[in-house]
């Protein structure tokens, strides 16, 4: 028979803040002391009779009940963790010591709530894990895909949405689920939450317009246990909440010093848990991680292409150019290809630059580069090495005669004049054409046999046209 404690015992149990609970062999509760109702929601009364696993988080049951199996066994088990599902659908984080009574057949557990200690833990994980992440990821798709895995450790969501402000004030969407980032444009929810993220930054920027004083004493807002388009009374940086028939949203401004760069959403079935008041202040502090880690992933972004990247005709530079030379190179030792570099020196831009100035010079920089790259395939490279002077690196099959369809097609473009502005500029490039492995197998001898045939062809094209370096002829340059 059943040894339960005594009215007297169970009064004394009910002064715990730990629960105490007697479990049958059959999984089933035939006690419970009154703490369960402040640390689950549910009262003893509710809960005699139910199986215990019931209550217990569907991740963690089949540990749980291989735990419950070694303590029926004889063992002792101490200082065991697991979650439990809250009345209101939130996670309680579970530490339990239990023993087996063989006599009586009853499990006896003591089990004390340590969600804050876990959540704690959680966070400062989380933000290292955050932090770490905008240094290793490779893209910001990498590091959104990281984002999401440390956010749904905390709060656990079917997606997250993160919606960035382009420099024309345009939002770009990435809907990260496990490990696969979506950027389509025809994804079934996408509408809905560009609209939810909208209003999140107008509701943002209007209270960081006109502050909203609030009560030093005042309690957190209530959030409904019901997503039907329900808000949250909230500050510009706390989150809204809203829902449809199926799905429930959290979405939070992203705020940094510079202001606001875009919004983070997560999204919840209804059948998941609905959001909390406890699960809002997580957001907003998570939030603010993210915010910080995409910008200084975007400033470094930034930096790095600056390093690599001319900063005129946003081409790559010198140093860009060097390193996808040596991987080219490296690719047709391997494969079955041919290399191909044209080094290009647009005659008479220094003239342009002193009739015209400065700033006509530069764009016909602008257009010369846009030209290039109009000529060349997806797999080649255009760079800028210095003032007037561009690389071209073509790659193709080694039987197929594409770079030499490229070179012509280049010649050909610059047959056509510049129009910029009010000025039409007949002007030409002289082209050096350097072959591996016939004019070098390194990129420092394909440059240089690169260089002298453009020098060559320049002198060759002067020479036969008769006219001199300078001044300018007046043929070349005209106002349209």
């Amino acid at each position: 028979m059943h040894q339960l404690p005594t009215p007297a015992d169970a009064s004394v149990l009910d002064l715990l803040l730990d629960v105490v609970c007697v479990v049958d062999a059959a999984g089933r509760f035939v006690f419970v002391s009154a703490a369960s109702e402040a640390v689950w929601g549910y009262p003893p009364q509710e809960l005699v009779g139910r199986r215990m696993i019931e209550l217990v988080a569907p991740d963690d049951r089949a540990r749980t009940l291989e735990a419950a199996g070694r303590v029926m066994a004889g063992g002792s088990h101490l200082h065991f963790e697991n979650r439990y599902t809250h009345k209101d659908g939130s996670m309680v984080h579970m530490m339990w010591s239990a023993r087996w009574s063989p006599s009586d057949q009853l499990r006896v557990a003591v089990g004390r709530n340590v969600t804050q200690r876990k959540r704690a833990e959680a966070l400062q994980m989380a933000t290292y894990g955050i932090s770490e992440a905008a240094h290793t990821a490779a893209d910001m798709e990498s590091l959104l895909v990281d984002v999401h895995r440390i956010t749904h450790s905390l709060l656990p969501h079917r997606g997250l949405v993160v919606a960035l402000l382009g420099d024309g004030g345009q939002l770009s969407l990435t809907r990260c689920t496990g490990q696969e980032v979506e950027k389509s444009t025809d994804h079934p929810q996408q509408s809905v939450q560009l609209a939810f993220c909208v209003e999140v930054l107008d509701h943002a920027r209007a209270q960081l317009e006109v502050p909203t004083p609030v009560p030093a004493q005042a309690p957190p807002p209530p959030v409904s246990a019901h997503p039907s388009l329900d808000r949250v009374a909230r500050s510009p940086m706390r989150p809204l909440v809203r829902g449809d028939a199926s799905v429930s949203w959290m979405g939070m401004p992203l705020h940094t010093q510079q202001g606001l760069i875009g919004t983070v959403m997560l999204e919840r079935q209804l059948a998941d848990a609905a959001y909390t008041s406890a699960d809002t202040e997580l957001f907003q502090y998570m939030a603010t991680q993210i915010a910080s880690v995409i910008e200084r992933k975007r400033l470094y972004d930034r930096l790095q292409h600056l390093a690599m990247f001319d900063a005129l005709t946003d081409l790559p530079n010198r140093a860009c150019l060097e390193d996808r030379m040596r991987t080219a190179i490296a690719r047709v030792r391997r494969e079955d290809r041919s290399l191909c570099l044209l080094y290009l020196d647009l005659d008479h831009f220094k003239q342009v630059n002193d009739t015209y100035g400065h700033a006509v010079g530069d764009a016909l920089l602008r257009d010369f580069a846009r030209r290039l790259q109009a000529c060349v395939r997806g797999s080649d490279t255009v760079a800028r090495m210095s003032g007037d002077e561009f690389v071209v690196l073509l790659e193709s099959p080694i039987r197929s005669d594409g770079n030499e369809v490229v070179t012509r097609k280049i010649q050909e473009e610059f047959e056509r004049p510049f129009v910029l502005g009010e000025h039409r500029l007949h002007l030409r490039p002289s082209i050096g054409v350097a072959r591996y492995p016939e004019d070098g197998t390194n990129a420092e001898q394909l440059f240089r046999s690169a260089d002298d045939a453009m020098y060559a062809d320049k002198h060759s094209r002067r020479t036969t046209a008769g006219t001199p370096l300078a001044p300018l002829p007046d043929a070349a340059v005209s106002h349209g």
